[in-house]
């Protein structure tokens, strides 16, 4: 009964790096808590955490794929006038990140002036990843920018994965997109169109 006990209190706790790891990069630090020297809690919180995280990335995969499969049914052959918006990357991550003084539900009805309009930003790359239902998600920060992580990601079709190769971290470059959704973890969510 002793041995237990002291097999419990000998059990290391997850360190801040490995919990920023855990909280940023669930996919990659998660499994470093399936090592006998952390908890079995350490373990259920930081796998929770990951399925938190594939299912918030795959329905809005979903929902990305969905769009663009009702935007191709369609029968319009007028070409689209883009809307642009006025902000830069800074003043909407800014407005509706973690930082921002809005609630969410202010969140939720200001973002009605932006969703599905178009930005053309300069950014700094952060990580390219190849997420599923092939599309791929670029992770970006504005320039300049206020968050320590990123500020947005955008999704990208299976058929730019060679330009998207060629893309660098902390590198610079101008990107477009159209705004989707925003969110407490993801402030600035867009699609390649």
């Amino acid at each position: 009964m002793n041995d237990e006990k002291n097999n419990i209190s000998d059990k290391k706790k997850v360190s801040p790096i490995l919990f920023l790891g855990i909280f940023f990069l669930p996919y990659f630090f998660s499994w470093v808590t399936l090592k006998r020297e952390y908890s079995t809690t350490a373990r259920w919180l930081s796998f929770c955490w990951l399925a938190i995280m594939v299912i918030t990335h795959l329905t809005s995969s979903k929902t990305v794929l969905d769009q663009r499969n009702t935007a191709s049914d369609g029968q319009d052959s007028r070409p689209e006038i883009r809307e642009y918006v006025k902000e830069s990357c800074n003043q909407l991550s800014n407005k509706f990140g973690s930082n921002s003084k809005l609630t969410n539900l202010q969140k939720e009805n200001a973002w009605k002036l932006y969703q599905g309009k178009f930005f053309k930003w300069k950014v700094k790359i952060v990580e390219v990843h190849d997420a599923t239902f092939g599309t791929y998600t670029v992770q970006f920060k504005c320039i300049p920018s206020d968050t320590l992580s990123f500020d947005g990601q955008i999704s990208y079709d299976e058929k730019y994965k060679d330009k998207l190769m060629k893309l660098n971290n902390d590198s610079i470059h101008i990107l477009e997109g159209r705004l989707r959704n925003f969110g407490n973890l993801v402030e600035i969510n867009a699609d390649y169109e």
